[in-house]
């Protein structure tokens, strides 16, 4: 029991996902990148090098944001176009009134890295 019955029609499509399932075939790093099983590929020896650099690219931004747009993303896989759309434009009215909203604004107008509180 793993799941991927659930998860891999979610992640790669229906179609795809009954030709593994049914198949049993193994991916290649590169098949799996092309159909969007995964995001990325490294040779192994440079995988910290990036997973690093990742993680701080994350860590770097507006962690208010990134809840909301978690909360849109899960919301919306519970829930049709409409309700998603209104919930995504309710969190960000929200968003626009923080902090980290405005510092945003004002660094890409003054062409600078942004300096975010997380407020």
């Amino acid at each position: 029991m793993s799941g991927a019955s659930w998860f891999l029609p979610r992640l790669i499509g229906l179609g795809k996902a009954t030709d593994l399932i049914l198949t049993g075939r193994h991916l290649e790093a590169q098949e799996a990148l092309e159909i969007g099983l995964v995001n990325n590929i490294y040779p192994a020896a440079d995988f910290n090098t990036h997973a690093i650099e990742y993680v701080q690219n994350i860590a770097s931004l507006p962690t208010r944001t990134l809840g909301y747009d978690k909360t849109m993303l899960n919301f919306s896989r519970l829930n049709g176009l409409v309700p998603s759309m209104h919930h995504e434009f309710n969190l960000t009215v929200k968003n626009m009134g923080t902090q980290d909203y405005s510092e945003g604004i004002a660094s890409f107008r003054e062409k600078r890295k942004p300096n975010f509180k997380g407020k």
